[in-house]
């Protein structure tokens, strides 16, 4: 008698944060999204990563939902080829999050601030030294406002941004010659919440 084959267990955004709460898994998917498709040992070498450790990276991420094997590119059956398994985001909702989801929120917004001061160290530390002052590639930049919004304003921008990004990916694969560019956007409101209306 054969025993039904379990169906695998969804992914959830809380899945999805315990496994990107990590710098180096971040690096592993912003290097995916580069690539588009990689071999765990091209991503070794290009992360100079110890393969077993990157494996051990490989499946959590693999477990979360955030890449899947991709067979069709392998060149023989020992090789193991990943991709992510989408280049949309996810998003928590606010009104049923629990404390869990706030600490590893804060887990993954730590690990994203740490992939990009390292790659604005990186940026730095190979800008031309026969500058008077390091700056890195042309293009490079780093942004900071104190804007005064409203949340439909907010909520606005930040989808203005999500397309603009977009469309600038969309024409990067179809442009030769091209830079790869890290692009971290941070939206955040620091002011107070509103008082509860009273019942």
């Amino acid at each position: 008698m054969t025993t039904p084959e379990q169906p695998p267990k969804p992914t959830t955004v809380r899945t999805q944060m315990r496994a990107l709460a990590h710098p180096v898994r971040v690096r592993i998917v912003t290097t995916l999204a580069r690539l588009t498709y990689a071999r765990a040992t091209d991503l070794a070498r290009e992360l100079d990563l110890p393969p077993n450790a990157l494996s051990y990276h490989l499946r959590a991420l693999a477990k979360g939902g955030i890449i899947t094997e991709a067979p069709e590119q392998a060149r023989d059956k020992r090789d193991r080829v990943w991709q992510l398994t989408t280049r949309e985001g996810f998003t928590l909702d606010a009104q049923t999050a629990t404390t869990e989801d706030a600490a590893l929120s804060l887990g993954l917004i730590n690990a994203q601030l740490d992939h990009a001061k390292n790659t604005w160290q990186l940026a730095l530390n190979s800008a031309s030294t026969d500058q008077p002052l390091l700056v890195p590639a042309k293009g490079s930049a780093l942004l900071v406002s104190q804007l005064q919004l409203t949340p439909e304003q907010a909520e606005e921008l930040r989808q203005k941004i999500s397309h603009l990004i977009d469309s600038y990916e969309t024409q990067g694969k179809q442009t030769a010659n091209t830079q790869s560019y890290d692009f971290l956007f941070s939206l955040a409101s620091t002011s107070a919440p509103p008082p509860a209306e009273e019942q």
